[in-house]
Order: structure tokens, then sequence, then C-alpha cells
């Protein structure tokens, strides 16, 4: 309301510049108590639309394709997070829009990650995610506060979950989709994962989202290829 040239200026800035203000705007809004819980999607999609337009981008409930990877990775900042009753729409279980409560998005640093192409919305402009699936090799969790470390064999700590609501302690239950990934690996040889935890829904091949983590690649496996994240 106080920027006339908005957004345009903001986009004059660059691509990291705008991705910073779309998650600093996310976060604040998900702190914000609407009278409707359902009114979630609508009432910053006037601001989206804007946003798009101007960055010339398809856009889906405050995630924008350029940014797609990165908007995927959040987490909630607090216990008060529940999945929203839309009764007029389908939302998603991999967008912070499906729930109510705060979220804070991961940490990840510029230019050191390797995105995964596989990774995009649907044909037809279905509300999902095409993807490949993983799946957790010899690999325990153990709780620690409101996320748990995932242990190897060894009981040495290679990771961590955060879950959106139900929580798990059994990783056999569990699958994964690869967002990103470090570019170079560490002295042991390793890559970091950054990755959405899923279990299936009653459709087969269909999967929704539970949690999201960051664990070393040889904690997880390759499974099965074209999943789709309802």
């Amino acid at each position: 309301m106080l920027d006339p040239n908005f957004p345009n200026r903001l986009l004059e800035s660059g691509d990291r510049r705008t991705m910073e203000f779309i998650h600093f705007l996310s976060e604040d809004y998900s702190k914000r108590d609407l009278t409707e819980e359902t009114d979630r999607c609508v009432a910053i999609s006037g601001l989206e639309a804007r946003i798009a337009r101007a960055r010339g981008c398809q856009s889906r409930y405050g995630i924008f394709q350029p940014y797609l990877h990165r908007n995927l990775l959040w987490q909630r900042s607090d216990e008060k997070m529940k999945r929203i009753g839309y009764e007029t729409q389908i939302v998603p279980s991999w967008l912070w829009m499906a729930y109510g409560g705060g979220i804070q998005f991961l940490n990840i640093p510029f230019g050191n990650v390797d995105w995964i192409d596989k990774l995009r919305f649907s044909e037809k402009g279905e509300p999902a995610l095409t993807t490949d699936l993983g799946a957790f090799r010899n690999c325990s969790l153990e709780q620690r506060d409101r996320s748990y470390a995932i242990l190897d064999s060894s009981k040495v700590e290679r990771g961590w979950i955060q879950y959106d609501i139900e929580a798990s302690e059994d990783l056999h239950a569990e699958r994964c989709v690869v967002v990103g990934r470090t570019s170079h690996a560490n002295e042991h040889g390793l890559r970091k994962y950054y990755i959405l935890v899923v279990r299936p829904t009653s459709m087969d091949g269909e999967y929704r989202r539970v949690g999201v983590g960051c664990t070393q690649c040889d904690c997880i496996v390759r499974q099965r290829p074209k999943a789709r994240v309802v």
C-alpha cells in the first residue's frame, strides 16, 4: 500500500531479493489469524496475482513456478498446525496454505544446491506434483524436541525430519521426495538432500506430504518413478 511501484521495484532487485520477499510475506501472513480459516488462500491472492503478473510466471496457492523448489521446503514454526477443511477447493498437502498455523522456510544457501528437474506441477492444471519417489535405507528415528533425528545403523545422526501434524517413529513406513541436493559432496563423498516426507493415500501411486527434512544421500534409495504428491 505504501509502494506505488510494487512489485516492479522488487523485481528489478533480482531473483534472490524477490524470493526472499515472497518467503517473508508468506511467513508473516501464515501467522495471522483470519476470521474464516478457509480464507487463507483468498486473502493473499491479490498480492500473489500482482507478483506473478509482473514476473510473467505461473503461480498457485502462493507458490511461484520459478521458485517452486524453495517454496516447497517449509516447516511449521509452532505447535498449532492442523489441516484446514476446505469445502469448495482442493489444496494439496505440499502447500502451507493447506494448514492453519505459522510456517517458516528452510534456510538454504544460495548457489550451493542443485534442484531436481523432475519435480513439477502436474499437467492440465491438476493440484499435484509429479516426481520420483525414494525410500529410507538402514535408518531409524529418534525424537529431539519438535523434530526427529535420522540415525544410521551405528546410531550416528545423519539428518532430521519435522512432521507437519502426524508424527511417526517408523521410517520403514515413510517415503520421500528429493527436492534438491548440495552441489558438492562433503569430505566423506556424501551430498545433503533436502526432502519432503510423504505417505501413500488410498489411490495407487498417490502420496501426501506429512513432513520435511534433510539427510545424507546414502540414507535414501530410489524406489518409484513418476509418483504423484497430492
